[in-house]
């Protein structure tokens, strides 16, 4: 089995016992198009303690504000959310490092739900193509634009929890492990 194919069942097996954590009231919105994994048996030679791969994911952070520069996520918060993927993901030999961030000044992506027109507008909002974007809104609200994907948006109260760590497994490729 290559080892792409053995990241994926250790990184599903991982992400089922431990960052799908999330509050009772999370619903994640991503949606999969049920397409099949491909099964092969798990490799005897691979250590449970050795890390498959070392890798090191470039994440942009995009923040949400309002039009007048006020409200969204503060710099200690964005550089906690960081810490916290990299301590969910640690076991597996994946790291992220901020590639930058930017400064999303807009009422009406600041304010208000998201229905996925106002999210698709979002995500193309900044995007860089050298990686995942990460848009910090303000709405209960968490998703990947697709699976997998370099882009995906949360808020709220899901910002700081595991519930970032799920839907960073979506933009690697995984889909939903509960």
């Amino acid at each position: 089995m290559n080892k792409v194919l053995q990241f994926l069942l250790v990184f599903n097996l991982f992400a089922v016992f431990s960052i799908c954590q999330a509050q009772s009231s999370w619903r994640c919105n991503t949606v999969d198009d049920n397409t099949p994994l491909l099964s092969e048996k798990r490799n005897p030679k691979v250590q449970p303690n050795k890390h498959i791969c070392d890798k090191k994911i470039r994440v942009y952070f995009h923040v949400i504000r309002r039009s007048n520069s006020t409200g969204g996520l503060t710099s200690s918060q964005v550089t906690q959310l960081l810490t916290n993927l990299n301590s969910d993901y640690s076991a597996l030999g994946i790291s992220f490092i901020e590639k930058g961030r930017s400064y999303i000044n807009n009422d009406n992506y600041f304010n208000g739900s998201y229905d996925e027109t106002k999210f698709s507008q979002l995500v193309s909002t900044n995007r860089q193509s050298d990686a995942i974007n990460i848009y910090l809104i303000q709405p209960d609200f968490a998703k990947a634009d697709n699976i997998p994907s370099n882009a995906l948006a949360i808020g709220g109260s899901f910002a700081l929890t595991s519930v970032i760590s799920h839907e960073m497994g979506h933009c690697l490729g995984l889909y939903h492990t509960h």
